[in-house]
């Protein structure tokens, strides 16, 4: 009896373990796959949340790959912008380069920086569609 009740405490720390080491994680958001919408419209902010932990005054987005849906390639970069969870927009629009091998810093706006969560929204450069895929990270 007392073996399976050190067993159990065993399997129940454990398990506490885990768990604590998946939420004391960074949240950040890789290798997200989005439509970019023709004609310069931009995807709605409710697809694409992290949450926040309000230690930093950015948060940060990359382009992974970029290319047309059909036709020519035409796609060489996409925009990006930051919303809170009212849909206003907390920073300025940012390009993210598909050929970039590092993030993209994006400053939040003053009186922004506590947002528990962002959405980032995103752009076409082109009047075409086109699919990417992305990486955000709210930090």
């Amino acid at each position: 009896m007392k073996t399976s009740k050190i067993r159990l405490a065993a399997l129940i720390l454990s398990m506490v373990m885990t768990l604590g080491v998946g939420i004391s994680a960074s949240a950040e958001v890789w290798g997200k796959a989005i439509y970019i919408y023709p004609n310069y419209v931009w995807t709605a902010d409710y697809d694409n949340l992290d949450s926040r932990t309000g230690n930093y005054s950015s948060v940060y987005a990359r382009c992974l790959s970029l290319f047309p849906t059909s036709g020519n390639e035409t796609y060489k970069k996409i925009k990006c912008r930051v919303t809170n969870s009212y849909d206003l927009i907390i920073s300025n629009t940012y390009t993210l380069n598909k050929t970039s091998n590092s993030w993209t810093t994006i400053p939040l706006y003053e009186g922004y920086l506590s947002a528990n969560t962002v959405g980032f929204e995103f752009c076409g450069n082109s009047v075409n569609d086109a699919n990417a895929t992305v990486c955000y990270s709210g930090r």
